[in-house]
């Protein structure tokens, strides 16, 4: 079995910044610290994506500690993502492909690419509509611009909190049957709402 180049242990990677066998704790311990690492490697990349989707379920969940910070009931940005999450219902609930989990992931990385990080995330086909429906809605209407990037964290939240349950991870899914139609099991809590 190959050594470690730093620290002659047993290792199974190799460190393409290197050009030589990195062991999982030197990797691990050293990546973008003391070594320069690139996006080209996999496990770095992967680190920083992690990384960068536990800060941005932090940062949704600390920016609504409670109802009157929530966006929802401090502006009319509810009427944009009720149109967006109407689109979500219509494009993806009768598509068993796509679950809360994969929602989750697109918003994620919708953040992150209204944030500037285009050469970190690649967006899969159905993740590049949704991007793509979710800046018209902001085009068409753009005195809502500025709540562009707290929107998408706010739906987060939604996905984050509400997945799981009676549905597992089509629970979101569930919810937004709901509201856009009054059936299904989370209906009844939107039938009195117009």
């Amino acid at each position: 079995m190959a050594k470690c180049s730093l620290c002659g242990k047993k290792s199974k990677r190799y460190c393409i910044e290197l050009k030589d066998n990195i062991c999982s704790l030197c990797c691990g311990t050293k990546r973008g610290n003391e070594i320069d690492c690139s996006l080209e490697c996999s496990i770095y990349k992967n680190a920083i994506l992690k990384k960068n989707k536990k800060a941005v379920l932090e940062k949704a969940n600390d920016l609504y500690d409670n109802k009157y910070q929530d966006i929802f009931y401090a502006t009319d940005i509810a009427i944009i993502a009720g149109l967006f999450e109407q689109y979500i219902f219509e494009t993806f609930y009768n598509n068993l492909s796509v679950n809360d989990n994969d929602l989750l992931e697109a918003y994620i990385k919708i953040y992150y690419l209204l944030n500037g990080e285009k050469e970190l995330y690649e967006l899969k086909e159905y993740e590049q509509e949704i991007y793509d429906y979710y800046l018209e809605l902001f085009r068409k209407e753009k005195s809502f611009d500025e709540y562009k990037n707290k929107l998408i964290l706010r739906l987060c939240r939604s996905v984050t909190h509400i997945t799981g349950g009676a549905f597992g991870n089509r629970n979101y899914l569930e919810l937004l049957r709901g509201q856009t139609t009054k059936t299904g099991i989370w209906g009844n809590r939107f039938s009195d709402i117009e």
